[in-house]
């Protein structure tokens, strides 16, 4: 663990002990939820050097992609365009987790091309995992 990293991660138990001892904590941002827009939202607050934690029920499925793990295409290609240019992480990560990359409607014009491609779930999962927990310090939100 990275002991400089402004980015702290919290699984929440049912024990009030562990919701307690994370309450006397001093966060500039708290992000909920460790889906698409939560790990971006945590990493840009993160980069910022907001003191930051994501909270999520279950930290082990944090950037797990849905049955249909491809991203990009028509419509969403422009979002990760987007979210890369303003330096978000989901191009990035699926950049390094892609087993099939593919330019949609590349015989019509290029207003309508989309780049889509294929994620390896279990790969694109850990190399997010990495990339979340690489600047977290060792306050994991544990109350030790």
């Amino acid at each position: 663990r990275n002991s400089n990293g402004p980015f702290h991660h919290h699984h929440y138990s049912s024990t009030s002990s562990s919701l307690n001892s994370q309450s006397s904590r001093d966060y500039d941002v708290i992000v909920i939820g460790g889906g698409h827009a939560g790990t971006e939202a945590a990493t840009a607050s993160a980069r910022t050097g907001a003191r930051t934690l994501l909270v999520t029920q279950n930290a082990s499925t944090l950037g797990e992609l849905s049955c249909n793990p491809s991203i990009g295409g028509i419509g969403k290609g422009h979002l990760v365009r987007e979210i890369d240019a303003l330096g978000g992480v989901m191009g990035t990560v699926a950049d390094a987790s892609g087993i099939h990359f593919r330019m949609l409607n590349r015989r019509k014009g290029p207003a309508v091309r989309g780049p889509r491609a294929q994620m390896d779930r279990d790969l694109y999962k850990e190399n997010m995992q990495r990339l979340l927990l690489k600047s977290d310090d060792d306050d994991d939100g544990d109350g030790g």
